[in-house]
């Protein structure tokens, strides 16, 4: 239970690293 919710943290952390990367150009 612990392996699967720190690796649903990762993923998500993940998608949202993912997700800044390709909007802060834009900002900038």
């Amino acid at each position: 239970i612990v392996l699967h919710s720190l690796n649903g943290v990762l993923t998500v952390l993940i998608i949202i690293g993912m997700g800044a990367f390709l909007v802060t150009p834009g900002l900038v």
